[in-house]
């Protein structure tokens, strides 16, 4: 809402913009169901330091973009350059979050819980679930395992054979850990103890995940390790960033994709100098500031695993959005309540250099998005669990 940045105050715009996210909510509102045709970029953002190396790529973005807007309960498909077409059909009371395309691009993983009744606010659980990218098959592949206990934000193992979530469980004090469910049985397994957002390298070889806070650090730090959680190696430490959440490791399995919280002003490139144990101590003791979840700007940065190479992508100031990298490793899509800096929302893609970006919805979204290459030969046999029924309040099987 540029024509009005020196008439409205931020806090204005934004009641502006959640009056019409009402509107559009609304009965009577019509249902996100078209994408206008590509336009010139609605907005740009500053570039990386080094934009002249990041891999450039199509003139058009091609592939589909799964994303769960805030308007309904259900996923969308977008088919670049076309328009996005619902994908399921999910009731009031259902609540879907963090889909995720399978490597071969013929499932998506995503998390699912049901109210009991309108009257309810808190779930029983959240599980992982698995379905097929046309919507139908919609089965459970695991269930949480004590009231209250969550299994999110899932990523799939470069072979299909697993799928990593983020388990939590809320209580006197916080219960978290990656875990890494067998797709065949649904076994689960505690890889990373305090661990969240945990993501595979393509090549199997490294696991990106956000350590949680501890007695010991009290502040969130990022790591990879092996798939089976040995070897753990730090990548970013402590008070370089206030929060982290959705890590995406890029397509080469060379880089990794992340929003935070925070300016990365403490970043220091690694040396082969020994460590500084004042700095270490300093950090230790500097308690970070509490923040609630979309109330504090994020924006995206990607860095190499050896902790080398930070660059911010974006400054947009975004609520609490979900990143994706294209398949090529080209761009990243993302979705999120919408940018404190330019009031914008909706479904954006811009290059991995930070360059270009465009808005191709209008609706905001926290419910997660992820891109796959387009769809393979439909010659291909159907999954073994197509017949399989659908959770409550889904009429697709």
């Amino acid at each position: 809402m540029p024509a009005f940045s020196d008439t409205l105050k931020p806090t204005e715009r934004w009641d502006v913009i959640n009056y019409l996210h009402e509107l559009a909510s609304a009965p009577t509102a019509i249902p996100l169901s078209a994408l206008p045709a590509p336009s010139p970029p609605a907005a740009t953002v500053t570039p990386s330091r080094d934009a002249t190396s990041a891999p450039q790529g199509p003139t058009q973005p091609l592939g589909r973009i799964i994303f769960g807007p805030d308007g309904d309960k259900n996923f969308w498909v977008l088919t670049l350059p076309d328009k996005p077409e619902r994908l399921t059909n999910f009731g009031p009371l259902d609540f879907t979050s963090s889909p995720v395309w399978s490597p071969d691009g013929r499932q998506v993983a995503f998390s699912y819980y049901q109210l009991p009744s309108a009257n309810t606010a808190v779930p029983p659980g959240t599980d992982l679930y698995l379905m097929n990218t046309d919507g139908t098959g919609v089965h459970m592949l695991a269930a949480h395992d004590v009231p209250g206990a969550a299994l999110q934000t899932p990523a799939w193992a470069p072979d299909s054979s697993a799928v990593y979530v983020s388990y939590r469980l809320q209580g006197a004090s916080l219960i978290a850990g990656a875990d890494r469910i067998d797709v065949t049985s649904g076994a689960r397994t505690r890889v990373m103890p305090n661990a969240g957002y945990p993501s595979l390298s393509r090549d199997g070889q490294r696991l990106a995940y956000v350590r949680l806070p501890s007695p010991e650090l009290r502040g969130e730090t990022l790591w990879w390790s092996k798939p089976d959680g040995s070897e753990p190696h730090q990548i970013l430490g402590l008070k370089v960033f206030d929060r982290y959440v959705n890590v995406r490791v890029a397509p080469d399995s060379q880089r990794v994709l992340f929003a935070a919280v925070g300016n990365g002003k403490r970043y220091q490139a690694p040396t082969t100098g020994g460590l500084d144990l004042l700095v270490l101590l300093g950090q230790m003791l500097d308690v970070p500031a509490a923040h609630a979840d979309g109330s504090v700007p994020w924006d995206f940065w990607t860095i190499n695993f050896d902790g080398s190479d930070l660059r911010r992508l974006t400054t947009l100031a975004e609520d609490l959005p979900v990143g994706a990298w294209s398949p090529d490793g080209s761009y990243v899509a993302f979705l999120g309540g919408g940018s404190f800096t330019t009031s914008q929302t909706g479904l954006g893609v811009l290059g991995v250099d930070g360059s270009g970006l465009r808005r191709l919805t209008s609706q905001a979204g926290h419910r997660g998005v992820d891109w796959a290459p387009p769809l393979p030969p439909q010659s291909e046999a159907p999954l073994p669990w197509a017949r399989q029924s659908a959770p409550p309040g889904d009429a697709r099987t």
